[in-house]
């Protein structure tokens, strides 16, 4: 069975699954109450997202998934993880929290000319890298995926004042002090 039909047999299994049918897609389901233009917001980016996810095979084809099917099952569990402190969440942080699981892993799939632009600054010393791409990849994959938000947020049609903590989202799942107060201040504005 070839990658993408394992990940559409993975997919229609766990979404079809009846005993997290009540908690699926939970963080969605609150955005689209709580503020609807910031949900259509979220399903534009999700598209380009997907495609720009899916191509991570074709530089890791011996890694994990990373796919939009890894996502999905990130933002499913992360509603589990937030369960009853879900109806506390206003739609600036369930936007920040599902635009920022989306995008999370999005360097993993980064294009060549994306790399080749964004890699001298970014790996330093370690670039040019012929023949350790990869590796510089998955090492930055994290800040790769932050500067991908912010060059693609207006393709991604991601407001400009979420361009920032939806940054700061996507570089935390990985290598992140949590508690520095100047990446990660108390309150974004």
């Amino acid at each position: 069975m070839n990658d993408k039909k394992q990940d559409i047999k993975q997919a229609d299994t766990y979404i079809n699954n009846p005993a997290i049918e009540n908690r699926e897609f939970a963080l969605q389901k609150r955005l689209r109450q709580c503020s609807p233009s910031l949900h259509k917001n979220y399903l534009e980016a999700s598209t380009g997202a997907c495609m720009m996810l899916d191509r991570y095979r074709t530089v890791f084809p011996q890694y994990t998934d990373h796919s939009s099917l890894h996502c999905l099952n990130i933002m499913n569990l992360a509603g589990q993880l937030v369960g009853d402190c879900l109806l506390q969440m206003n739609g600036s942080e369930l936007y920040v929290l599902l635009t920022g699981i989306l995008f999370h892993d999005l360097g993993m799939g980064i294009s060549k000319a994306d790399f080749e632009s964004l890699a001298p600054v970014l790996c330093g010393e370690l670039y040019p890298a012929k023949g350790r791409e990869a590796e510089l990849i998955r090492e930055f994959h994290q800040e790769f995926s932050a500067l991908l938000v912010e060059k693609y947020s207006d393709i991604f049609e991601i407001r400009k004042e979420y361009v920032f903590p939806v940054m700061q989202a996507v570089r935390g799942h990985r290598k992140t002090d949590l508690w520095d107060e100047n990446a990660f201040p108390f309150r974004f504005k």
